[in-house]
């Protein structure tokens, strides 16, 4: 996409990381929701980045085919093309490297918080089980605690940029932490 025909589609940075040819690392950011695309952009050309914004799948899979960028930022649930069938096309076209980005960090915390549970099952059933279990609980709790940090730098992202905390409260879906169990034999916890 020229920068002169859709300048709101194209914002430009600071000095940015170079890329092989010595021109600009560029960002392309897909997503509906336009204080993300905002805040986000904002974000990674403070880092020197140059990023294109895009609404939709659509229009975001007609300017990457045309003008690839270095990395693409897509969202998942979109309209008129979501973000897996954007990376389904775009893959069939080149390989731009891609990373999802969502807000639905109550969704990670449920899978843990499903995943503790049957993962405790199993061990519980069968002690030959606990080892394999454990490492797939750390993993588990890793990958859920990213997705946390992910949210705090978001929410940190948009105070900085509009002055103020999100308006959602943030439950705490994993109860890990508390789940207690008894035990069989004198029925003690």
């Amino acid at each position: 996409m020229d920068p002169q025909t859709h300048p709101r589609e194209t914002h430009s940075g600071a000095s940015a990381p170079a890329t092989a040819a010595g021109g600009r690392r560029v960002v392309a950011l897909v997503d509906d929701d336009r204080n993300i695309l905002t805040t986000v952009s904002i974000a990674l050309q403070a880092e020197g980045f140059e990023t294109r914004v895009y609404s939709d799948g659509e229009t975001a899979l007609r300017a990457l085919t045309d003008n690839p960028p270095d990395l693409a930022v897509f969202d998942i649930k979109m309209p008129r093309m979501d973000g897996m069938e954007l990376l389904s096309r775009l893959r069939r076209q080149g390989a731009v490297p891609v990373i999802f980005l969502t807000s639905k960090d109550e969704e990670v915390d449920e899978i843990y918080a499903s995943l503790f549970r049957e993962l405790l099952t199993y061990m519980m059933e069968d002690p030959r089980n606990i080892t394999p279990c454990a490492h797939l609980l750390f993993v588990a709790k890793n990958i859920e605690r990213s997705g946390d940090h992910v949210t705090n730098i978001a929410e940190r992202v948009l105070f900085l940029v509009e002055g103020a905390v999100p308006h959602e409260d943030r439950p705490m879906k994993d109860q890990s932490a508390f789940t207690i169990v008894e035990s069989e034999q004198n029925g003690k916890r």
